[in-house]
C-alpha cells in the first residue's frame, strides 16, 4: 500500500528540500507500528517538540488537503498519544483512498498535553495561538533550566565549603 509521510519544516534552514517520503507498506501494518517506525526525520534543538499527527486523502492540484487529526507525538513521551486505535490497520485507516497521507504538523515547544487535549475535544490551535504557547513554554523551560543550573552550582559551592580549609 502506498503511504506518503510528510512533515512541516522546523526552521528556515529546513525549508530547502522536501520532507515527503513515499513508502510501499503492508496494508495490515498497524497505525501504532507505522508511527513507531517512521517518526519525523528531524532533530529539534532543545529536545522538546510537539507534533500533531494528521491523515489526509490526496487532493487535486491547488486544493488544500482535508487533514484529520489522529494523535500527538512528543519528544518527552515514550509513544504517541492517539485519538484513533493504535491497532487499526493502514488499510482500514485509508478506507480505500490511496495514497494514505500522514502529515506531522510541527507545534514547536507547545506543551504536548495542551495540543492533545485541544484536538481530542475537536478544537484547534490557531497559528497565532501556537506561536504564543510556544513562546511561553520556551520561557518556562529556560527559567527551569536556569534554576536547575543555579541549584547544581550552589551544591558544588557547599560541598567545597564543607571540606574546610586546606592545611598544607
Amino acid at each position: 500500500m502506498h503511504v506518503c509521510l510528510d512533515r512541516d519544516s522546523v526552521a528556515m534552514g529546513d525549508d530547502g528540500m522536501s520532507h515527503r517520503r513515499h513508502l510501499e507498506l503492508d496494508p495490515e501494518l498497524s497505525l501504532g507500528n507505522l508511527l513507531a517506525q517512521y517518526p519525523p526525520d528531524v532533530c529539534v534543538s532543545g529536545g522538546r517538540a510537539s507534533w500533531l499527527i494528521t491523515i489526509a486523502a490526496p487532493t487535486a492540484p491547488g486544493e488544500r488537503a482535508d487533514r484529520r487529526p489522529i494523535g500527538v507525538l512528543a519528544k518527552e513521551w515514550p509513544a504517541p498519544r492517539l485519538f484513533a486505535d493504535a491497532d487499526v490497520t493502514l488499510r482500514d485507516l485509508a478506507d480505500g483512498v490511496v495514497p494514505l497521507i500522514v502529515h506531522y504538523v510541527y507545534f514547536a515547544q507547545v506543551d504536548p498535553d495542551i495540543v492533545f487535549d485541544r484536538y481530542r475535544r475537536g478544537a484547534v490551535i490557531s497559528a497565532d495561538e501556537r506561536s504564543e504557547l510556544s513562546r511561553r513554554r520556551s520561557a518556562q523551560l529556560a527559567a527551569s533550566n536556569a534554576l536547575a543550573e543555579r541549584r547544581a552550582s550552589s551544591r558544588g559551592f557547599f560541598r567545597r565549603r564543607s571540606r574546610g580549609p586546606s592545611h598544607g
